[in-house]
This record gives C-alpha cells, structure tokens and sequence, in this order.
C-alpha cells in the first residue's frame, strides 16, 4: 500500500453498446459493505465526466487511519482486567471453551493435508412464503430472520454430522457509527456462533436459545478475530480454517440497477470459483425483504456438487417443517424426503430362505453327499456318513442323559474333529450348544457354565482339569462311541424359535454375557455362504476359528450347505507361515479369516483358494491389495445377536472397502438416536432385524430390551437389533433423492463402550471393572487406541485410591486373573484425575498419548547381523521407530498373531530355521539371535549345560531357579521381568544331557550336586533359591543342606511343589506335563493324543522344529531323568527348614501344596492361590501374576540386607 493504491479497474467492451466495469479491491482496503459507497463514488464520477465537470466529491468526517486509533483506544489493554478487550477475550475463552476442533461433514473425498481453496456454489430460492414465515416466526419469538435461519442451519449441521456441538462463522460489519458508513475501508470481523442442538428440543425453544447466543456473541465482537485465534490457540493447520470450518450470512441487497445520463447500470453476477470455508451458506434478501436467495458455497477439495444440491434442498426442508411445526423437536424434523425415507428405512437383502433347523442342515448335507469327505482333522477324514453316524451315537448317550429342547450344553473343547461333531450330536438332540474356551481362566469359565445352566458338560480328558464341578462333563475319550450301538432313540425335535446355541461375549458389568441363538436365521446363512461365497461340494471349507467365536459357526454352516469338505486346523496354528502351509498342503479352497490373522500370512502359493472371506474386525485397502487378485474376496459383518452375518462386500483392488449391502433375509437400517434414517453418506447406527435375530441374552432381561427394541419400519411386533457400529450409506443412486436406492456401508467404528481386538468384540465396561477391584485404584477408563503399527489395542487410564503407588505391572497381573489375554490391556497409564470437557463427559483428547514400550528396557542397540535382522523384524511388524537388542517383543505391544508375523520376515531374511517358542520364551532380539546363531541351521546344544544362564549381569545375590520334572529350566526366563536388575538370574537343569554323569541315588544328592554350580557362582550366601513342582522339593533339600553347612538362606520359593508325593506313585510321567514344563501347551501338540503321547511322539514334534535347541538323543535323556527323579521323589524324606517360604499354589487344582510343607518348615508360610493348573504355573498368565509379589519379597530381603550392613 505503500508504493500504489490496492484498487485496478478495467472497461471491457462486450458490444459497442455494452460494456462491463471490473474493479478489483483487495480485502484488507475494502469490504463489501464499501462497494456501495465505491460504486456511488463511481457514479458521481461518470455524471460529472459527462457534464464536462470534474467530480466534487464531500470530504468525510473521518478517515481509516483515525478509526483504527479510536479502535486501539476503545479496546484497551488486554492486561487491564477492567478493558474491554480484556473482558471480551475472557468472554470467548468461557463461550469456545471445549469446542471441537473440527465439524466433520459427510464429504466425498479426503480432506487434503493442504487446502486448495478451489471451490464451486450451488443456487436456490427461497420462495415468498417461506421468507414471510421466516418473518413471522421471528417477531413472535422477538428474534430476527437471522436468528431463524441459524437455528435452522445449526439443526442441519447438525443431522448431517452427528454432533450436538455446532460452530459457524458470520460476517459483521464493525461500523457502529454513522460516520464510517461511507468509508471505503476493511472494517468487516467475523464472529463464531456456537450452538448446542438438543435433537429433544423443540425448534421454538431452541430458537430462544439460539437468540440468546447470537447476542452475547454479537455483543462482543470488537477484538478482531485473528487476535482471538491467537488466544485460544485452536489446533492451527493448513487443512481447514480455525475454530469454524463452515460460515453462514444474511445480507440484504438494495437496488441494483441505476439510470445514469445515457447509460443504464446493473450488478453483474460473478462466480469466484474459490473456498474461504468447507462449506458457507448465503442468504441474500431481495430488495423488497419479500424474496431470499441462497448459495451454498462449498470446497471442492471435499465435496461433489450433487452432494452440496442434496445439502441446499435439506436445508430448505428442514426450513420448512420448522416454520410449520415449530414445537416439534427439533430431532424430528423432517431431513429426508418420503421417497427417501421409504427407499432407505429398511434397505432389504434377498427374500430369506425356508427355515431350516440346524439338526435339518446335517441331515440335507448327510443325504446329498453321504460318501463325500464331511471332516478333515489332521490325518483323518470323516465321510458324511460317518460323521452322522459318530454324532448320532454321541447323540444317544445325550438325550440318555435327558438332554432336549431349551437345555444347553456346554462343549469345552479345542478345535478339532470332536468339537464340530459334539455341536452336530447336541443338535440332535434338540438342544442349544455352549462353546467354552478350556484355556480362559478359570473363574470366566465357571462363569459360563453356572450362567448359562448347562445341564451337562461335554470335554476331553486332556481339557478336564481346570472345569468347573457344577456340572456333570463327559469325557469323550472314555466314551465308547465306536461301539455298535445302533437302538433307535427318539430324538425331541427343536422348533425354529428354540435355541440353536449361545455365545459369550464380552459384558460391560464385567461379566461375559450369553447371546441366545435360534434356528431361525440358519438357512439364510447357508443360502448366503452357497450363492455368494460360491460353496460346493468339491469345496474345501477352512475351520480356523476359536468354537468360542462365532464366526466358528458360519466355517462349520458354510460347509454344511453344499455337502463340502471341513478343514479343521490344530488349535497350535495361529496364522502366519503355519497356515498358510497347511492351507496349501490340504488344498483349501474358501476361508474366513479376520484381518489381523490374514496380514501375517502370505498369499504366495495359495492357488488353490477361490474364495475368502474376511471378518470380525475392518479390513483394509492394503490387505485387498494383497490378496484380492486372482480369487473372490468378501467382507463379512455381522453381530453374534444376528446369527453370525448381516450383510457381505465384494472387495477388489481400486474400489473403497465396504460391509456391502444386507444378505438374504435380511434388513438393515441407519438411523439416528431418535430412530429416523440419515441422508446418504451421514453417520448413523447401524441396525438389523429378520428372522436372524437372536432371542436376546441369556438371563439380562433388562440389556435384552435395551439392545433388541421394537422395529418402527416394521410390521406389529417386529424386532431390530442395535448393534452400536456406526456407519453410513456410500455411492449409489439416491444420494440426491433418485431411487430406488442402491448403495453399500461403509463401516467407521463403535458407538458404545465397545472395541473390536483381533476379531473379539470387547465391552471396554468389563475391563474397566476388573480394574477398579484393583485395591489401589479408584477410577479406571479403558479405550481402543491405534499402536504404531496401526493395529487397534487396548489402554487403560488409572486414577490411584488415596494417593496409592500404581504398578502397571501388579495391575495387570491382578486383572489377567479373570479376564482373558485379549482382554488385558497393552498399556496402562496413570493420571492425576479424570479430565472433562465443560458438558461433563470425559475429554478423551486431554488423556496422555499411552507409550506401548514402557516397558521396555535403555535402548541398546543391535550388535551382530543377526540380531539387527531379527529388531528389523521386530520393527517391521510392530511399526516401532527403532527397537533395540534388548527390548521384549510383547512389551512392544506384540502378540500371538504378530508373532507369526516376525517369524515370516525373519525365515524370509535369514534362510535360517526359527522357531515360534524362541519368540515365545525369550523375546528380545539379542536373546533370538543368540539362538538362531547357535542353531547353525539346525536344533543344537544351545541352553542345555547344567547351568542356563537366564540373565548374568548384577551385583546384588542371584536367584537359582531348580528345574521342574521336564529338567530344563528355560520356562523360567519369563521371570526376568519383574525381578530387579540388579539380581543374576540362573537356571539349574538336570545334568547329563550333553555329557554322561553319574546319576544320583537320590533328591538330597541331586541337591548337593546343584549346590556344587551354586557356591561356584556365589561362593557365600544370602542364597535365594526358587522351584516349580519337582524343583521346589530340590530346592528346599539345598536349603537345608545349606543351611546344615551354616550358611545363610534369603529366599525359598516354591511353586505349586508337594512335600510328599501326591496321586499314584506308580503312575508313569505323562509326556505332556514334561512339555508343559518346556511351555508347549496342550494346544501345541496338535493331533496326538496325550494319553498316547509317546518318546516318538516328542521326536516327532523335535524333527518339525516345534522344540528349539533339542535332538530325539536330548528328548531321550530328559525322559530318562525325568522318570529316575520321579522315582527318587517317591523315595525322598524332606529335612525341616528353618524359615519362612513363600509358596505360590494352582487356584484350579485340588488345594493342599503349602500344607504339606508344614511339617518341614519352623517359620511362616506364605501362600499365594494363582489362577492356573499345576502344569500352568509358568504360563504368561500365570508369570504375570507371579512375578511382581516374587520381585517384591526379593527387593524386601535386599532392603533388610543393606539395612544388616549399614548396622554392622
């Protein structure tokens, strides 16, 4: 401004009769208002120039530079509390205080990083009517049409986001004294408007509002905007403007056509092409008040014009039922049309199919393909017939039992070939099927046995121990079931409104809740995997699914409804490289898959499939992109409340990834809180109904109500389901009204307190209240967070009781003894208090940014090629920055599934054999490079020496751990967490695997034998010794022995260990407690039977790499030690011990582990219940409970031993 004037003008001649004056003014010299005295300037000129005058123009009272002083005056200082500008900001700081950064509108593309600003307008009219009632409307409420139309704008804004919060920006003029109005300068503000829509309210009410706002909001307008954004502080970026992302005006235009001395003048309309704002409405009154124009002016960046024209013609909508019936609330005015409305409340699938029972879809399968192959587990295949025949047997001894109709039957089974034919037994009797996880623990078992009155309990040897005595079980294996048993029994056929089986999912009381499931909905299930999952005969159907989840349901259906062939996978196979070979080794030709499992496999060699589909958690563009091509690929949804799934979206590369459109007999419906469907492309919830939908949940009368609510789109006494996702309606025709309508859903979340985690639905209530039985925690929220690799996982945020110390360590030990591992939070963090925004409800965007690796260890970093390989992988998988050689994979945030994952990366990178279980055992990547190696490309010598060294550094005295009857002490290194660095930490195994040795003649010499590598390593003590079952025995024979030598003890620790020998002292070690002793579960070892569990059996499972480290000369030498110990134990005569011990005994086995130390112990014992079995005491879960209290009684004996040497 300092070199010319901000003004250009040009006269374009358009014919010799017509021309056009464009004059240009840049904002900061001019707003709109000064176009009128401009133009009137313009005019007075051109009458003058053509009377061969010059202009005379008046001077002005007043000059821009004398306005912009008084401003600077009137304001004040903003550190005076008594000025006016002081006031007004504090005015903003309590109006905009908790508003939300954004409005998110429904657009049709991505909001870019970087605002273009390009942007187009959409016209309407407002007709004569409607404007008069808009006046009308205003004087009987002493408002003004301004005030009507924002309040009709808020309750638009509002329908289309979702939000209650709504924010837009206006235009005022900053001219408060006549003097300025024919001043040509930038005097314009702009002022935020803030409205809290209540969709109960009605219109008139909220208008009385709305006025209330407007003024207060108009009443403190003097401190400029950008000063105000300055203070607030917004979140400042360059894709959307601050504090308002859509603007709204009224402005009133006079006349604008003039007669001028030969020349007639008129505004000539002007299209800038350009976006301020995501969205600005315009109303612009005509010269006599009695018209009204609107432009929407929208950001191209986001929205597409039929979008915006669909907007304007809502707007107008809502308008109009509002000026109509303004006592109406204000969440049931009219959005859609009646088309819309009809074409969209229900969308429907498919007519549904004639209902079958799920005892008639066994029988229909069994008669068209009673020779084809119905079951392959392992190395058996079942035909059709058989299977009927097996399930028909089972059957018989059920409805001996009095099993029916209305009964449940709990199957505590892992998955397998008895699993799936126990569910086709239990469903010829009539009865409804309870599937239990055997592995969860044992108080959420109990739970679902007692809770869903299961007359009776089906099971397997191997999974007895551990079930509740509630309920009768039979044991399958006990059974005879090959016999020839052919009597014909009358079987009491179920009806379709009798349950088919129940489910457990996650309950927000901190109980699982149980969802009964009819037979009405199965044959639409089966017609649906048949017709669009394409299921034939010739099919290879995979079953991968834990029974206790639904989708296991849907594998075994689909199977059943073209006769095809089952899969049935070992419960040992998690995904990644495992499946995918078993995939391909038994030609699996469909699959459901959850996404979290698919992204750690690859497709490479699976040609063979056809079809998968995937499920149970979103899926993303990235898994299409790997493994669409070349096959079918389905996204399917659908709540355990509505028979599996609801509806199914074909997935191919390039297209957006969708929950598709209902299947057959089906219908679905997004609607709003106040149950009325949402436009096109808004956010809604999602809700269901048919004949599929579940009876409700078992017992929960009152949920049962709240969650199945009577259908108002349906017939009298139709039911829907909410189902708490939130999604909305994408593409199609009908987005601007057209029908009927076609488009799919597009799925964006949860509603509710609930989480979607590796496929489980999780009720982020449930594990809120297992923390709050915390002792040290008064208040706890848990929500879903994105790790850096993008996966979801659970955080907690804790508020401490009466200023308790929090162990996120102890915390998450204490709740992992009732809630299952994919219920346990990733991360756990504390806080002061709980923070809220001003409307009450917790402000989730001021809880701290939860760090997944507050665990982990100073960073080291990697050393050897091997080991940057294997942090690479650990960083590949995880999404971590850097991880370093000493950083545990599952503190990182890893699992199971990612598990899988590193393994491939690290077989792909390395061509080197790597096993799950070093990953398991020992996850840092200097400890699996160690591994890998000493491998040298094949199991080694590696950790078997009769000392393992589980951590050497430290200056404080070492803990011995002393093995368990297996003779390794590699279960043990889990421990090395909770204990403090500053102890050494070894294991002590059986000696004579890598070299022959003298065998003991008994538990005292193999005592003194331990204590030799003992006092080589700590010559005196305080000795700290720790032992599981056997070891414990062993360990207190060297604390004796120490103790007879006159040296000091500080610590025994005994783990689940018997004084004396329990059970038959004959009976033979049983091969699958010696591997549980290595942590190989019974789920590991796939098809062989236990009881048949054999020395072969273990070479077997050493030869496929399942034992890392170990030869079949090994597995024959800890046999051999294990069998000679055991006899030495029945043999052995404990000594007394004088002190205390600190015993940790298995809560799910028979009590009585401490009590027999009595005898042999002067001092106190100190028991400690964990909630596992005996062969479980050094699982995860098991060790996490554990380990903390042992880390503390080891820090209390250390404190007491400085204290002793500080008073010597």
């Amino acid at each position: 401004m300092s070199v010319a004037v901000p003004l250009r003008g040009r006269l374009l001649r358009v014919r010799d009769d017509e021309h056009a004056l464009v004059i240009v003014v840049h904002h900061i010299a001019g707003d709109g208002i000064s176009m009128g005295p401009l133009a009137r300037d313009v005019m007075a000129a051109y009458v003058a120039r053509v009377a061969g005058q010059a202009p005379s123009w008046a001077p002005l009272p007043v000059q821009y530079a004398d306005f912009a002083i008084w401003q600077r005056a009137a304001l004040g200082e903003e550190s005076d509390p008594d000025s006016v500008a002081a006031r007004q900001i504090g005015y903003w700081k309590q109006a905009l205080a908790g508003l939300p950064d954004l409005l998110e509108l429904p657009t049709d593309h991505p909001r870019p990083a970087i605002a273009s600003h390009r942007g187009d307008s959409v016209r309407f009219e407002l007709d004569p009517d409607t404007v008069a009632a808009v006046t009308k409307l205003a004087r009987a409420h002493s408002a003004t049409s301004f005030m009507v139309l924002h309040a009709a704008f808020a309750v638009l804004l509002s329908r289309l986001s979702g939000g209650e919060d709504i924010a837009v920006g206006t235009p005022v003029g900053g001219r408060g004294e006549a003097a300025l109005d024919e001043l040509v300068g930038m005097f314009v503000g702009t002022v935020v408007l803030r409205a809290r829509v209540d969709p109960a309210e009605s219109f008139a009410t909220m208008l009385g509002r709305i006025r209330e706002g407007d003024l207060a909001a108009l009443g403190n307008t003097d401190v400029p905007f950008e000063r105000l954004v300055d203070v607030l502080a917004p979140v400042r970026t360059q894709a959307h403007s601050p504090l308002f992302q859509v603007a709204f005006a009224v402005e009133h235009r006079g006349e604008s056509t003039f007669e001028l001395p030969g020349l007639t003048v008129s505004a000539l309309p002007f299209e800038a092409h350009a976006a301020q704002f995501d969205l600005a409405l315009t109303l612009v009154e005509g010269a006599e008040g009695e018209t009204m124009t609107g432009g929407l002016t929208y950001a191209t960046d986001l929205f597409d014009r039929a979008t915006v024209v669909a907007m304007a013609e809502r707007f107008v909508r809502v308008l109009t039922a509002a000026l109509d019936r303004p006592l109406t609330p204000v969440g049931d005015l009219d959005v859609l049309d009646f088309a819309e409305t009809g074409a969209l409340a229900p969308v429907r699938g498919l007519p549904a199919a004639r209902p079958r029972r799920l005892a008639d879809l066994i029988a229909d399968a069994v008669t068209a393909n009673p020779d084809g192959t119905a079951l392959l587990w392992c190395e058996r295949s079942w035909t059709y017939r058989e299977a009927d025949e097996w399930s028909d047997r089972l059957a018989r001894v059920l409805v001996g039992r009095g099993v029916g109709p209305e009964d449940f039957v709990a199957l505590a089974l892992t998955r397998s070939a008895e699993s799936v034919l126990a569910v086709w037994a239990v469903a010829k009797t009539g009865a409804a099927f309870v599937p239990v996880d055997p592995t969860y623990p044992t108080e959420r078992i109990a739970h679902m046995v007692s809770d869903s009155g299961a007359v009776l309990g089906i099971t397997r040897s191997v999974e007895r121990e551990g079930l509740p005595g509630s309920v009768s079980w039979l044991t399958l294996d006990e059974l005879d079931l090959d016999a020839d048993s052919v009597a014909p029994v009358d079987f009491r056929e179920a009806s379709l409104a009798n349950p088919a089986y129940m489910i457990y999912t996650s309950g927000s009381t901190g109980k699982p809740k149980g969802v009964v499931v009819t037979h009405a909905g199965l044959a639409n299930l089966a017609a649906e995997r048949r017709e669009h999952y394409r299921v034939t005969a010739d099919s290879r159907f995979l079953h991968n699914t834990s029974p206790s989840f639904d989708m296991a349901v849907g594998e075994m259906i689909s199977a059943l409804s073209a006769s095809a062939t089952l899969v049935i996978t070992p419960p040992s196979i998690l995904g990644g490289e495992d499946l995918s070979n078993l995939m391909r080794e038994r030609g699996v030709s469909h699959a459901l898959i959850t996404p979290a499992m698919l992204s750690s496999m690859d497709p490479a060699g699976l040609a063979d499939l056809l079809v998968l589909g995937v499920g149970g958690e979103a899926c993303n563009a990235e898994l299409v992109a790997r493994w669409q091509p070349g096959r079918t690929m389905l996204n399917g949804y659908g709540p355990t409340e509505a028979t599996d799934i609801s509806t199914v979206g074909d997935l191919e590369v390039g297209r957006a990834v969708t929950i598709g459109v209902p299947v057959r007999g089906f219908e679905v419906m997004v609607l709003d809180a106040r149950l009325r469907p949402v436009p096109v492309g808004v956010s809604g919830e999602l809700y269901v109904a048919g004949p599929a939908l579940a009876r409700g949940y078992h017992g929960r009368h009152a949920l049962t109500a709240e969650r199945f609510v009577a259908n108002p789109y349906g017939a009298p006494g139709d039911r829907m389901y909410r189902t708490g996702d939130v999604v909305r309606w994408t593409g199609g025709s009908g987005a601007a009204g057209e029908m009927p309508f076609v488009g799919e859903l597009e799925y964006s979340g949860r509603s509710d307190h609930q989480v979607k985690i590796r496929g489980h639905r999780i009720e982020l209530g449930e594990i809120d209240a297992a923390m709050q039985d915390h002792p040290d925690v008064e208040f706890a929220v848990t929500l879903g967070r994105r790790m850096p690799n993008g996966d979801a996982a659970l955080v907690s945020y804790l508020v401490a009781r009466g200023g308790a110390a929090l162990s996120p360590d102890r915390v998450t030990a204490f709740v992992s003894e009732f809630l299952p591992r994919y219920m346990v939070p990733a991360a756990i963090v504390e806080i002061e208090a709980v923070p809220l925004t001003p409307t009450g409800k917790l402000d989730e965007k001021a809880l701290p940014t939860p760090e997944f690796a507050s665990r982990v260890v100073r960073y080291r970093e990697p050393g050897s090629p091997t080991e940057w390989a294997v942090a690479e992988a650990f960083a590949a998988v995880l999404g971590a920055d850097r991880v370093g050689a000493d950083d545990d994979f599952f503190d990182l945030g890893g699992n199971s599934l990612s598990a899988m994952r590193v393994l491939t990366h690290l077989r792909s990178a390395l061509a080197a054999p790597v096993s799950l279980q070093w990953l398991l055992v020992d996850p840092t990547p200097a400890s699996i490079a160690a591994r890998i190696d000493a491998s040298d490309g094949q199991a080694g010598d590696s950790g078997l020496d009769i000392v393992f060294p589980i951590r050497e550094t430290g200056t404080a005295e070492p803990v011995f751990f002393v093995h368990p009857i297996v003779g390794l002490s590699w279960c043990y290194t889990g421990f090395a967490a909770h204990i403090g660095a500053e102890r050494p930490l070894y294991g002590l195994q059986v000696p004579g695997l890598l070299r022959e040795e003298a065998e003991p003649e008994s538990i005292d010499e193999l005592a003194a034998r331990y204590l030799q590598e003992v006092q080589r390593i700590q010559p005196q003590g305080p000795y700290h010794l720790v032992g599981w079952s056997l070891g414990g025995v062993i360990a207190q024979a060297m604390a004796v022995e120490l103790q007879t030598a006159g040296e000091r003890v500080g610590s025994l620790v005994l783990l689940d260990s018997y004084a004396v020998p329990v059970g038959d002292p004959g009976e033979p070690v049983r091969p699958d407690d010696l591997l549980a002793g290595l942590g190989i579960a019974s789920d590991d070892l796939g098809d062989l039977d236990p009881d048949l569990f054999d020395l072969a059996a273990v070479q077997g499972l050493i030869d496929g790499g399942s034992l890392p480290g170990l030869t079949g000369e090994h597995a024959r030498r800890l046999f051999a030690a294990a069998e000679r110990n055991d006899a030495l134990m029945g043999r052995h005569r404990p000594g007394v011990f004088d002190g205390d011990v600190l015993v940790f005994t298995a809560a799910a086995d028979p009590a009585g582990a401490a009590d027999t130390w009595r005898p042999f112990v002067t001092g106190e014992i100190d028991e400690h219940p964990v909630e596992a079995t005996h062969w479980q005491m050094t699982s995860p879960s098991a060790m996490e409970a554990i380990g903390p209290v042992l880390g503390d009684h080891l820090d209390d004996d250390l404190r007491q031993t400085k204290r002793l040497e500080i008073d010597r």
